[in-house]
């Protein structure tokens, strides 16, 4: 597949980072929960894109509502697997692999972690983003009310 023409259209890093935060932000707040945080913290770090959730579509939280999908590197095909979440979250359980993770975003042609090359994935951006067609919806509705007004 020639990534640079045929396929799908890689993640702005910018995108990728707030995916990330808004991802982060749920795992400190799974934390706060009594005895069940420390274990949920984890689970839903490595199996964040393998989640079969309404309206995620095997999608991080964050990835969602960034538009940003998980696809197979070698065809670009959809990936909803709990077995490719896995393998390509495992390597975020270890602090000290987040700056060579981050270090390949910037520096890897197709903004693929390391986690992305063992998996091999690509997170690329989603044409079908069903954030994207509420918050236009809400555009939407919104300019038809001010006009009428």
């Amino acid at each position: 597949m020639n990534h640079a023409k045929d396929g799908p259209k890689n993640a702005p890093v910018g995108k990728r980072l707030i995916a990330g935060v808004i991802d982060l932000a749920i795992s400190i707040t799974l934390i706060g929960i009594p005895y069940l945080g420390l274990f949920w913290v984890p689970l839903y770090a490595i199996c964040r894109d393998g989640l079969r959730i309404e309206g995620l579509q095997y999608v991080s939280v964050g990835k969602s509502i960034m538009g940003l999908k998980v696809v197979s590197y070698a065809s670009g095909d959809d990936l909803n697997r709990m077995n490719t979440s896995l393998k390509r979250n495992i390597i975020l359980l270890l602090p000290v692999m987040l700056p060579v993770e981050l270090f390949f975003i910037l520096t890897d042609r197709d903004r693929r972690r390391l986690g992305d090359r063992i998996a091999g994935t690509w997170v690329v951006e989603n044409a079908q983003n069903p954030w994207l067609e509420l918050v236009r919806g809400l555009s939407a509705f919104t300019t038809a009310k001010l006009h009428r007004n």
